[in-house]
């Protein structure tokens, strides 16, 4: 095949990646519960994005031969800025799978496991090979603009649940459900307490923590790209849309999670008009949601069933992982891969490091956070980057992406101590896949002043 034809085709793949993960909440929805044509063949449509992972595998195989042919392929490697990087997770997925069928563990039910705890990783190994080789695009006024109908779209939305949910009901919605389950038709309208209190903001047919998710994701590239350098004006009527549709979640840990994320980027991207961002800027929100938590704590802080199933299942788990501290469970003995089981009562310990802690017990918990630590490092040396006087604007610019997108994984991180925001595919399929394409575009303004990874 033609460079330029796979590139054509690699670029609307993507396309397809990024906007198929919202079209199949919409489709399995509609095709599940209003058609009610659940079945074997759906099942496997919903593999579509897994297809689409594999296809990009291969694609990368394929590029390695094609160098192979043409004896390009040690310089590629040479110049791959992730080699320690992928030879570490190969070899974690390789320890995973060893150890699972040693201690009795299907191979399906390992790789079920992987699915969701080890996924990311390879997302953003894989989108740095192929951006690095084929020339991409990166369009931020397209971006800007998609956020900001979203941030004014989903304000819409909580109005609409509020005072029309019956409106909702139209489009595939169940009045009758308060808490949605694996399996189960999603609730018209979540609240506060179940099944009454304050209506939270909600992603489509999906929970209000995926759209927090979503939020705290963005959060800081919306502030790199829409609100760092603009009018105080702009930078206040922005940053109000984003904090008040957080707010409409009712989160707590939404809100942790931008706290420290926003604190952050005024340290490290705005330091020459901190006094000024936090005294117009920060100050106000911490007074705002200050007076919104006490207004309604009994919404907020007082919500006795959440905290106690949170404190409940956090006591679970550390007992779990007393139990076995070395070895743990290993795979699929914890929330999200247990609910495929059938003989078993699922179990959820709504802590994303308890989870893991649980499956792959003391070792393959550190390794798997090296991983992750190696993340936010790159996110670090992208700030330390951004002190030298001499950059070009295009490495400044790419610096403060790569350092937006570390903080963004960081709030996730912080997210994961409430539930598991980073095994849910819809977060970690898009957002890791985007940070291993601005990797390789700042890789690539870097080449010859990068230490591999």
């Amino acid at each position: 095949m033609h460079t330029a034809k796979i590139q054509k085709a690699l670029h609307i793949g993507i396309k397809i990646f990024f906007i198929g993960m919202i079209l199949q909440f919409i489709a399995h929805t509609f095709i599940t519960y209003t058609v009610q044509r659940e079945n074997t063949l759906w099942s496997v449509i919903r593999a579509w994005k897994e297809i689409w992972i594999l296809l990009a595998g291969w694609l990368i195989l394929y590029t390695w031969y094609q160098l192979h042919k043409e004896n390009k392929l040690q310089e590629s490697i040479k110049h791959f800025p992730l080699k320690k990087y992928t030879f570490i997770t190969i070899l974690t997925l390789i320890f995973i799978i060893i150890i699972g069928l040693a201690t009795g563990t299907p191979l399906w039910a390992t790789i079920m496991s992987m699915r969701y705890s080890m996924t990311w990783f390879v997302l953003f190994i894989m989108g740095t090979i192929l951006a690095g080789h084929y020339e991409t695009i990166w369009r931020e006024k397209r971006y800007i603009k998609f956020i900001k109908y979203l941030l004014i779209g989903w304000l819409i939305r909580r109005w609409l649940i509020y005072f029309l949910p019956s409106f909702i009901e139209l489009f595939w919605y169940n009045k009758y459900i308060f808490e949605w389950q694996v399996g189960q038709q999603p609730p018209a309208v979540y609240y506060s307490n179940i099944n009454q209190g304050m209506v939270r903001n909600q992603f489509l047919f999906e929970r209000p923590i995926h759209r927090w998710m979503f939020l705290i994701l963005f959060w800081p590239l919306f502030f790199t790209l829409a609100i760092k350098n603009k009018s105080r004006q702009s930078q206040l009527i922005r940053g109000s849309i984003y904090w008040l549709n957080i707010l409409s979640t009712l989160s707590r840990a939404a809100r942790i999670a931008w706290i420290i994320q926003t604190a952050l980027l005024l340290i490290i991207l705005n330091h020459k008009d901190i006094k000024k961002l936090i005294l117009y800027g920060f100050v106000p929100m911490i007074i705002l949601l200050w007076w919104f938590t006490y207004w309604a704590q009994d919404d907020i802080i007082n919500r006795n069933f959440s905290n106690l199933w949170h404190i409940k299942h956090t006591m679970t788990a550390i007992q779990k992982v007393g139990q076995k501290p070395l070895l743990g469970r290993w795979p699929w003995s914890a929330w999200p891969a247990s609910h495929h089981r059938k003989d078993v009562t699922n179990y959820n310990p709504e802590n994303q490091y308890l989870q893991i802690r649980i499956e792959y017990g003391l070792l393959w918990f550190a390794w798997r956070m090296y991983l992750y630590l190696r993340l936010q490092i790159l996110g670090y040396r992208s700030y330390r980057k951004l002190q030298n006087h001499k950059l070009s604007k295009e490495q400044r610019y790419w610096s403060r992406i790569i350092i937006s997108l570390s903080l963004w994984l960081f709030g996730l991180t912080i997210e994961g101590f409430f539930l598991h925001s980073f095994v849910d595919r819809m977060i970690v399929y898009p957002s890791m896949l985007l940070f291993g394409i601005c990797f390789a575009i700042y890789y690539k303004h870097f080449q010859h002043d990068y230490k591999n990874t």
